[in-house]
C-alpha cells in the first residue's frame, strides 16, 4: 500500500488496490444507530454503538432534549444505551468518542417522540368519569348525569375472584372500550386496586 500526499488543497489519502480514500474516512470507525427513530412518549429509546478503534477511547452520550441515557450493555467493541422518551417533540442524541490522542468523533442521530396512543379519539370538551351503579339503578344514574353521556358497560362476577374483574377490564382497554366504569365493593382486592388508581 502506498501513501500519497497531494499538493492540491493539501489532500492526503490512502491508495488501495482500486481506489483512493480520504485518510480521515479510514480512521473514523465508530458507528451508531437507534432501534427506532420514532417512539411514543413513555417508550424506551435504544441506542447501539459499535467501534473498532485501535487506541484507548472514552464514549459518552448526550441528548438535546435532556433525556438521561444509561449504558445497559458494555463489550470491548459494542455498547447498548437506553433512555425513556418523555414529552412529544424532536430530539437529537449524540455519541461523543474521545480517543487517547485527543481527537473527538461525534455521531448525531435524530429521533421523534409522539403522544402515547390512548385507544380512543379525544373529543373536545369531554371528560372521562367513573360511576358506581347497580344494574337496576343504571338508568337513574345516567339521568342524574344529564344529556351528552356516552358510556359502555361491562359486568364482572366477583364470585369468580378479583382476577376475573381485572382480566375483563384489561380486555376492554385492549378493545378500545374507554372509559371503563368501575364499581367498588368493600373488602375486595379488585376494588382496592381501583381505589389505588389501577384504572
Amino acid at each position: 500500500m502506498l501513501r500519497l500526499a497531494g499538493g492540491i488543497a493539501g489532500t492526503t489519502g490512502v491508495l488501495g488496490a482500486s481506489h483512493l480514500a480520504p485518510a480521515h474516512a479510514a480512521q473514523r470507525k465508530v458507528k451508531a444507530r437507534l432501534n427506532s427513530t420514532v417512539v411514543q412518549s413513555g417508550d424506551r429509546l435504544i441506542l447501539h454503538i459499535a467501534e473498532n478503534l485501535s487506541q484507548a477511547r472514552k464514549i459518552r452520550v448526550r441528548d438535546s432534549d435532556g433525556l438521561v441515557w444509561k449504558r445497559r450493555i458494555r463489550k470491548p467493541r459494542y455498547q447498548v444505551w437506553t433512555a425513556k422518551a418523555k414529552k412529544p417533540g424532536q430530539g437529537t442524541v449524540t455519541v461523543v468518542t474521545r480517543r487517547a490522542d485527543g481527537k473527538v468523533l461525534r455521531n448525531k442521530l435524530d429521533y421523534q417522540v409522539t403522544s402515547a396512543a390512548t385507544g380512543s379519539s379525544p373529543v373536545t370538551g369531554s371528560a372521562l368519569i367513573g360511576m358506581s351503579a347497580m344494574p337496576g339503578a343504571w338508568d337513574q344514574k345516567v339521568a342524574e348525569v344529564g344529556p351528552g353521556l356516552s358510556a359502555r358497560r361491562i359486568f364482572a362476577d366477583l364470585a369468580n375472584g378479583a382476577s376475573s374483574q381485572m382480566k375483563m377490564v384489561e380486555e376492554a382497554h385492549a378493545a378500545g372500550m374507554l372509559p371503563v366504569i368501575s364499581y367498588k365493593v368493600g373488602g375486595d382486592d379488585a376494588a382496592r386496586h381501583l381505589l389505588q388508581g389501577g384504572w
